[in-house]
């Protein structure tokens, strides 16, 4: 990662400190490993109980039903989930006090190579339970289906299972694949852990779903239980703006932390815009050693009309991410269960971009990266589809962009192009003409599709906003809605046969005040888009076919991050929402209770802010 900021102003532009103290221990890294060939136990140094809420569960456990146990509540909800009584599984709780072992699948069953990134998965498995549990483990190697040593018989044993066959019990109507190779099954009795899977996804889910049982007060008593559970749609993202704004490497491997905790699988990483670009293309260099930077001047604010009342010495603000980073994050998401889908924006939103290769522009004027304070006169945010050479040099970025990024999507952007500048091109009308365009909207698809085509030729499908629709767009491309006052772009997609995920910002976008504004900080002043808002909103729209239904992916949040120059800032605006976000991707209709919900809050929360997260204190 490169950085640099020679003023503090625009970072603390705004204070965000002022609703929790946090604790300033190392992050929570919320990961468990989805795979397995060989096993190792733990134990704590100082064994011993310690209260808290599942203490408090253990003088019931002789109940057979949920409603007995109030406390046992998942973020997201489960599928299914039945407490178990004594006389079904011999006990009627499970003690990690003494520590446990986890009993894995014989490697020979798996090649070199996936043994070889499970010893990674492993490792990182080992020190968050360890952290999670409060003590130190002691590593031993156990084949599966070897018996413990007599010594460690107080031990717990985890047992993971991959059935590709797996079937499901409850709720499983109409699965499709991604939901099944999510699911899981996991079983708590005296002795015992059992979760099973039919792929490393599923197992990595179940294990999430354990640790949440293990409460944030270091209890080590599990109630006995079993769990049934898959996603109800499998896409489950969140969008991070990083060019109005850019966030470390650290910051970036702390936020999918946080998603891989609550079963988040999609990272949208919005790497270009007219305020910076922010990713090493190393056949252009000027893209980020003029595209990634741009002059502030401290006290600015985006969309601050009066900037005559600043007086402070001009600075130099940005940074980018080298590919070695940006491969390290895409590793580090994959490790967690997250695709990282990368946004490169065309053919609008390149002001960045065309101030370091302002050929490609439709004016070819030279021009400098757009600020807080607004554009330069005469800039041009557009690329020009009339210049051949234009559509070059996007695919030799593109050929490195899929060198970093393995993911099968690619968005594209396409949103908020202004048009005005391609009027007034000879080159732009002279293609409309050759080529049969009537407007300046077939224009634009023209442009995404030209793109699209050559992604395609490279096995890669392309993402775009919903204005992309006001063309004739590639059937193949996938649509973001996020335009809520555009209501009939949702059925229009489907009715054309794109896929649909449903980014809708009214209430999804996270950089929107969550209550006030008075008392909060700056934000986008658009819509009121509260905790219980994100949490209810109906991410299949009303008036789809079954057929149209299924080209739902499913929903992500966002984050735009004019108003957001520090990770505490933006946390804030993230958190608990993230969280309402999750369930309502995850948990189906009638498992959704959102005073339920907001009851078990205050657990997470608490984790959360242990491991160093900011958050929205909940209204008492």
């Amino acid at each position: 990662m490169i950085l640099e900021n020679n003023q503090k102003s625009m970072r603390q532009m705004k204070s965000y400190n002022r609703p929790v103290n946090l604790l300033k221990s190392k992050v929570l890294k919320f990961l468990v490993f989805p795979c397995f060939f060989c096993a190792f136990a733990i134990q704590p140094a100082n064994a011993h109980s310690k209260s808290g809420i599942m203490d408090d569960l253990t003088c019931q456990m002789g109940q057979s039903n949920r409603e007995a146990h109030p406390a046992i509540r998942l973020i997201p909800e489960p599928v299914y989930m039945h407490v178990l009584s004594d006389d079904q599984v011999g006990g009627d709780h499970c003690d990690l006090s003494k520590g446990f072992v986890f009993q894995l699948e014989n490697k020979a069953s798996r090649s070199k190579k996936e043994n070889k990134a499970l010893k990674s998965l492993i490792a990182i498995m080992k020190g968050q339970l360890e952290e999670t549990l409060g003590f130190n483990g002691i590593k031993g190697v156990v084949k599966a289906g070897v018996k413990q040593k007599s010594g460690d018989n107080h031990l717990i044993a985890i047992q993971l299972e991959l059935n590709p066959k797996l079937s499901w019990q409850h709720g499983a109507t109409d699965l499709n694949l991604k939901q099944s190779e999510e699911g899981y099954q996991l079983k708590v009795s005296s002795g015992t852990i059992n979760i099973a899977a039919r792929t490393s996804n599923g197992l990595y889910y179940g294990l999430q779903s354990l640790l949440q049982l293990i409460s944030a007060d270091n209890s080590h008593v599990i109630p006995a239980l079993e769990i049934e559970d898959f996603p109800q749609y499998s896409w489950r993202g969140f969008m991070l703006d990083v060019s109005r704004h850019f966030y470390s490497v650290e910051e970036i491997k702390k936020l999918l932390d946080v998603m891989s905790r609550y079963k988040l699988n999609v990272f949208h990483w919005h790497l270009t815009d007219d305020q910076g670009w922010r990713l090493q293309i190393k056949r252009y260099p000027k893209l980020t050693s003029v595209g990634a930077w741009r002059q502030e001047i401290p006290g600015s604010v985006f969309f601050n009309k009066r900037p005559d009342t600043l007086k402070g010495k001009p600075y130099r603000y940005g940074g980018f991410y080298t590919q070695q980073q940006a491969k390290e994050i895409v590793r580090y998401a994959a490790l967690r269960g997250i695709t990282v889908i990368p946004e490169i924006e065309l053919p609008g939103h390149s002001e960045a971009a065309l101030a370091a290769y302002p050929a490609f522009s439709s004016s070819g004027r030279p021009q400098t990266v757009a600020n807080s304070m607004g554009y330069p006169k005469g800039a041009v945010s557009e690329y020009n589809p009339g210049n051949p050479a234009t559509f070059t040099f996007l695919e030799n970025i593109l050929d490195e962009v899929m060198d970093i990024f393995p993911s099968h999507y690619i968005h594209l952007g396409g949103d908020e192009v202004d048009k005005t500048n391609w009027k007034n091109n000879a080159s732009c009308l002279a293609l409309m003409k050759k080529e049969g365009l009537k407007n300046y909207e077939e224009l634009q698809s023209y442009f995404i599709n030209k793109i699209g085509d050559y992604l395609e030729q490279h096995g890669r499908r392309i993402i775009c906003w919903d204005e992309a629709l006001e063309g004739n767009l590639l059937p193949s491309a996938t649509i973001t809605y996020w335009r809520s006052w555009a209501k009939k772009a949702p059925l229009k997609a489907v009715s054309n046969g794109h896929p649909f995920i449903n980014v809708c910002s009214d209430p999804l976008y996270l950089n929107r005040y969550q209550a006030g504004p008075e008392g909060e900080p700056l934000a986008a002043p658009h819509s009121m888009n509260t905790l219980e808002r994100v949490y209810g909103y109906q991410m299949m729209p009303s008036g789809f076919t079954p057929a149209q239904q299924k080209l739902v992916l499913g929903g992500q949040a966002a984050i735009w991050t004019e108003f957001f120059g520090t990770n505490s800032g933006m946390e804030y605006m993230l958190l608990p929402r993230l969280l309402a976000l999750a369930e309502n991707l995850w948990s189906p209709e009638k498992a959704k209770d959102y005073p339920a919900f907001y009851q078990a809050l205050p657990r997470e929360l608490k984790m959360l802010g242990a491991g160093g997260y900011n958050y929205r204190q909940l209204v008492k």
